[in-house]
């Protein structure tokens, strides 16, 4: 049970502490006053999320704590004691769970005072507390929501079989599509691929070689220059304007100079020696032009396959040699990757049979536990129905054929027994879906005779409170949640309905502790400890209090919700009759 709260600069709660008894606890008071906030407070226990914007103007941080008193076999005590929180070895145990939220959003849990995340708090909060609000109810007329419901009642190793099963294929079905998509994507260039791998494999790219190419050609085309020099050396010594033919041309006028001028005579040997040296040099420079002659086709080569890895870096976007070579590494995974995918296809459609028939065998039971537990929510929920003044109403759950779509394409990466499996499988999956074979909906027959329709057609919203409450019966049965919260489950109903809402609410409290907040005085009357949740203003600032009602105060708030606040004898003398027959009932 719970068996204190406590909140502090929550919203427009200062701070307060209520104490509950182990029975049916009821909480009145007017709209706005901060009923809700309640629930919030023990939404925030069950790890809920939260902002900044909770934590009351000013405040430092909003705080909440809950003691809960449980016995010393339930399961949450086992689940903590497997993450090192500390529990006591009595019968009946504490478990204290305190939360804190800033204004910034930043929030810390403890159990038992060990720092916890807030993954663990909503692993064990709806083992602790079942909250039933008015949202449920739209749940309730959602028939989307429906077959959580009755699984609810299914046994968990069937349901965990199926859902295990289902993602097991769902999981392969997905991977099989996601690797036909990338062998589609890829395919589409495999040939170039092939083409281009092939094309530098025959080229054999190399560092040494580039590097050796470009030093050769950098050597060949000084080469060059330096043969523009000697050549021109050449003709300036041996061509026919040249100095050697000019030498020879000296030597012809020579004799007729000597006579004129018989003193050079003795210099005509200077002149032929200076011939000679000039023939040498001109003979060395033919001799080496003549040597290295071949040297243009050698760079002509050399400028061509340097030519060729430029034209290759270009194609492939590649700015150097190591960038090549990776191309054509990242190029050869490239298509062994088309080459495994198609493998990899192959080898899941083997599978898929195999997990599918998995999948058959784990829904058929599913379906089976499903028709017996919707046989079983009927007669039950009947029961209670016909106790909450709806004698003669009944559901009945329907299964709906679901309706899955699987289906692949690029299937040309798969041999044709392979597409074959692949069609009968997907024609086979189309009656399973994630939550089953079947889609449960409830249906209601508020009267003998009539045929039974869905909920959200015909329900009002006094049937849905009293079908709800019927389900959270029949759910709790059984069950580990030691707490069941009603948030204003009387709404839409009133008189002796509302009478008979309370009497079931308090026969359910010899199972559980109940914590109802009710408008309603009817439902009030039968509270085992009755609080009144009250607003005021000090100093423009809104403070919301929580009063534990003695059995007087009690009737004076019954009074004041037959009647408004002008409480009268009458409606005082009517609210004592409500607690007397309260307690003159036998559950």
């Amino acid at each position: 049970m719970l068996a204190r709260l406590e909140i502090s600069t929550l919203v427009i709660i200062e701070k307060l502490s209520i104490e509950f008894a182990s029975g049916l606890n009821v909480i009145t008071g007017e709209t706005g006053a901060g009923k809700s906030i309640m629930i919030k407070a023990l939404q925030l226990i069950l790890g809920a999320k939260a902002t900044g914007s909770i934590v009351r103007n000013g405040a430092q941080s909003a705080r909440v704590s809950a003691l809960f008193s449980v016995r010393s076999n339930h399961p949450v005590v086992n689940f903590l004691e497997n993450l090192d929180v500390e529990i006591g070895s009595e019968k009946i145990t504490d478990i204290l769970i305190r939360r804190t939220v800033s204004p910034k959003g930043r929030t810390q849990a403890w159990i038992n005072d060990t720092l916890v995340t807030l993954s663990t708090l909503k692993k064990i909060g709806l083992s602790l507390i079942d909250i039933f609000g008015q949202n449920d109810s739209s749940r309730l007329l959602d028939a989307t929501k429906h077959v959580h419901l009755l699984d609810q009642f299914v046994p968990e190793n069937v349901k965990q079989k199926y859902f295990s099963d289902f993602d097991n294929f769902d999981q392969a079905f997905k991977e099989l599509r996601s690797i036909l998509s990338e062998y589609g994507k890829k395919s589409v260039q495999q040939d170039y691929l092939l083409y281009r791998c092939s094309e530098l494999e025959k080229f054999v790219p190399d560092q040494h070689d580039y590097e050796a190419l470009q030093e050769r050609l950098l050597k060949l085309r000084n080469l060059t220059e330096h043969k523009k020099l000697l050549f021109k050396l050449g003709q300036i010594l041996g061509g026919e304007q040249g100095i050697i033919r000019k030498l020879n041309q000296v030597d012809l006028q020579i004799p007729t100079a000597v006579s004129i001028l018989p003193e050079i005579a003795e210099n005509m040997e200077k002149i032929a020696e200076l011939r000679h040296s000039v023939e040498d040099i001109s003979f060395q420079v033919e001799s080496w032009l003549t040597n290295v002659s071949e040297s243009n086709h050698d760079q002509e080569c050399i400028e061509g396959r340097i030519s060729q890895y430029k034209d290759f870096f270009r194609k492939t976007s590649t700015n150097n040699i190591q960038e090549l070579l990776d191309y054509i590494e990242e190029t050869k995974t490239e298509l062994k990757r088309i080459s495994f995918l198609e493998e990899e296809a192959t080898n899941l459609c083997l599978k898929l049979p195999k997990l599918l028939d998995s999948l058959k065998k784990s829904s058929l039971k599913l379906t089976k536990s499903r028709e017996k537990v919707a046989t079983r929510i009927s007669t039950e929920v009947a029961s209670e129905l016909e106790e909450l003044a709806m004698a003669g109403a009944s559901i009945s759950v329907k299964f709906l054929p679901v309706r899955s779509c699987y289906f692949v394409e690029n299937q040309e990466a798969l041999k044709d027994s392979c597409r074959e499996i692949l069609a009968d499988v997907s024609d086979s999956i189309q009656s399973l879906s994630s939550i089953g074979a079947e889609k449960p909906v409830i249906h209601l027959s508020a009267n003998p005779g009539e045929p039974p329709r869905p909920l959200e057609k015909i329900a009002s919203g006094g049937e849905v409170s009293r079908i709800m409450l019927s389900l959270k019966r029949v759910l709790a049965s059984g069950g580990d949640a030691c707490v069941l919260v009603f948030d204003e489950i009387d709404s839409g109903i009133s008189g002796d309905v509302a009478n008979k809402v309370g009497a079931k609410l308090k026969a359910l409290s010899s199972s559980f502790q109940i914590i109802c907040i009710s408008h309603l005085a009817q439902v009030a009357s039968y509270g085992d400890r009755h609080f009144k949740v009250s607003k005021s203003q000090i100093s423009d600032r809104t403070y919301t209090e929580v009063t534990y009602l003695t059995d007087k105060q009690s009737t004076e708030e019954l009074a004041r919700l037959v009647s408004g606040e002008g409480i009268t004898k009458a409606s005082r003398d009517h609210a004592k009759i409500l607690k007397e027959k309260a307690k003159n009932i036998n559950y």
